[in-house]
């Protein structure tokens, strides 16, 4: 909720209209005061949740519903990354926010962020647990019934963007025909590059490398220069087609752990598989790209 230099119109019952200024006070804490100073004097005054739907959003015209979506998974909570302290944000408590936070460990919390207990014992690696949310998400019951756009973000990246920029690329999203935004990868090259840079650092076992790049030369239309996007941040719309089929074929395959457990090079091979490019996200504006 940002009411920076915002005048705000109350129609009150009994036919009383007041008009305040808030001057430039952008803290969401001082709007609240400024509330309950009139709220005494005003018996008919809006109630809270009415004001937030005129002051949530920046003036932006009928507000798409946004989610937040994280996932934490791990063998206890000690062990997980703390994810961004969201209470923080000017938009926190604007109605068309919310922020889920995906886990199997039914004791995770943290302020601001709505638990979702979700665990699949049918999976060996806690990594491909961990990448349901990402991939899978937007299956779940609580995504379709609150969020009309989804932005999954890993749980050490930030939120530096404002509602507007926001509410903005959520628009670009659910205007588009492929229906999901991305950075582009900074180091570029295709499935096969990522690999030999995965290698080098051992974020994977070189048996599960060697698996992957034997599957991927099967594929009649593999390209080794099939353009290669970062996954720590997709907004996506959680009807979109091209999403939905994309992730699902990515899923088939992924899920079976019988080869790697890094996500970008496969994801590289079903965008350039299915002839989708995403929407670039816009750097440093909504989402910081070098977290």
């Amino acid at each position: 909720m940002r009411p920076t230099g915002l005048l705000v119109l109350l129609s009150l019952l009994g036919g009383l209209t007041v008009v305040f200024n808030l001057k430039g006070q952008s803290s969401l804490t001082r709007f609240h005061q400024i509330y309950n100073e009139i709220q005494h004097n005003l018996p008919n005054m809006p109630n809270m949740d009415q004001l937030k739907m005129l002051v949530s959003d920046e003036g932006v015209t009928d507000p798409i519903p946004i989610c937040f979506l994280v996932s934490i998974y791990g063998k206890w909570a000690g062990t997980v990354d703390k994810v961004f302290p969201v209470r923080k944000l000017p938009f926190y408590e604007s109605p068309y926010y919310n922020f889920f936070g995906f886990t199997n460990l039914p004791r995770w919390e943290r302020p601001g962020w709505t638990r979702i207990v979700r665990n699949f014992p049918e999976f060996r690696r806690f990594i491909t647990l961990s990448r349901w949310p990402k991939f899978q998400g937007w299956k779940d019951e609580q995504i379709q019934a609150n969020c009309s756009v989804v932005i999954y973000m890993d749980s050490i990246t930030e939120i530096t963007g404002s509602s507007k920029q926001f509410q903005k690329l959520a628009r670009r999203v659910l205007e588009s025909e492929v229906g999901f935004a991305q950075y582009h990868h900074p180091g570029g090259g295709g499935a096969l590059t990522e690999f030999k840079r995965i290698a080098k650092v051992g974020k994977d076992r070189p048996a599960n490398i060697e698996a992957s790049i034997e599957w991927l030369g099967n594929q009649s239309d593999f390209s080794p220069n099939c353009t290669l996007y970062e996954n720590r941040y997709i907004a996506y719309s959680v009807n979109s087609t091209n999403f939905r089929k994309a992730t699902d074929f990515f899923w088939d395959r992924y899920s079976q752990e019988i080869d790697s457990w890094r996500d970008q090079p496969l994801w590289c091979y079903v965008l350039d598989h299915f002839n989708l490019t995403p929407l670039p996200l816009e750097h440093k504006k909504t989402l910081p790209h070098d977290t």
